[in-house]
This record gives C-alpha cells, structure tokens and sequence, in this order.
C-alpha cells in the first residue's frame, strides 16, 4: 500500500476507536500494527511541519515567488536590453552594408579609371619614344648636313685661294669654329 492507502486506513481505525469508546490515546496506540505506528508518526511529523514556523534558512512560498519574480524581472530587463542591443547592430550593419556596396561601385568606377590612364600613360610614353627616335634621326640628319655645308665651304675657299691648314673636318657640330679655322 502506498501511503495515502495506510493514511486512510490509519484514519479510518482511529475514528472507529474514538466511536467505539476508546477514549484513551494509548490504548488506541496499542490496538494499531507497527508499520501503522510509523504512518501516523510520519503523518504527525508532517503536520507538524506544516504549522511550524518557517526557518530563517529556508524561505518561504511567499519570499521565494518574491525572489523568482524578482529574478523575472531582472531577466526581462536584460532581454529588453539585449533585444535594443541586437536593433541597434542589426542598423548600423544594414547601414556598412549600404556604405559597402556604395564604396564597391565607386571602387570599381576608380579602378576602370585607373586602367584607362594607365593605357593613355602607356600611348604618351609609345609617343615620347618615337618623338625621341625622330628627334635623334634629325639630329643625325642635321650632323650630317653640317657636314656637307663644311665640306662646301672649304671647297670654296680652296677655289678662292685660301689655304687651309687641316684637310680634316673636326667632330663638332659648330660650324662657327670651323669657319674661323678656315679663315685663318
């Protein structure tokens, strides 16, 4: 039997005793079995236990709901929290992935600008090198038609009766020097 079973039972006898005449507590005491005995003392001590006053230690229904709503609400306060928390970053991220995909367009905007002065950069410095080689092929060109000027001149003044001292032309360009070698 379960104790609720030996409860009513233990119950029962004692109420049959009380209307039957045993008055006496220890005579009612004796008519019961000992595992009765046991059930009734444990039944006592848990009514005794329910009228007792609460202990300091433990606390009671009241405090502890106090205590776990208490508790709730501090939980609650950080949820709240929590949740303005979890808004706030959820904003600013939707706003970097904004301000990304804006700095990704002008990022490539940037780099296609950069591959087209790259490729004019590249046309001008083609164009310097040819002007160069122009430029050094004229030079040539214009040794070479000093040169036969020189070459003129002292032709000439060999016709006119000049003496010239040195037959050959000197490698500078400077016609000047030239002539005044010529002269004397």
């Amino acid at each position: 039997m379960n104790k609720i079973q030996t409860l009513q039972v233990v119950l029962t006898i004692a109420a049959l005793s009380l209307c039957a005449g045993c008055v006496d507590k220890k005579q009612a005491e004796n008519t019961l079995s000992p595992a009765h005995k046991t059930a009734e003392k444990s039944e006592q001590t848990d009514v005794e236990k329910k009228f007792k006053p609460v202990n300091q230690q433990q606390p009671g229904v009241v405090e502890s709901a106090l205590e776990l709503s208490q508790k709730y609400a501090e939980a609650s306060d950080r949820l709240a929290k929590a949740e303005l928390d979890n808004t706030k970053l959820t904003e600013e991220n939707k706003r970097l992935n904004e301000k990304l995909a804006k700095t990704g367009a002008e990022l490539e905007q940037t780099k296609k600008e950069l591959t087209q002065a790259n490729e004019t950069l590249i046309d001008f410095q083609i164009e310097l090198n040819n002007w160069k080689e122009n430029i050094l092929g004229y030079r040539d060109e214009m040794r070479e038609s000093h040169k036969a000027i020189l070459e003129s001149l002292m032709k000439i003044y060999e016709v006119l009766g000049a003496e010239v001292t040195n037959a050959e032309l000197p490698a500078s360009s400077d016609a000047n020097n030239v002539q005044a070698k010529a002269v004397n």
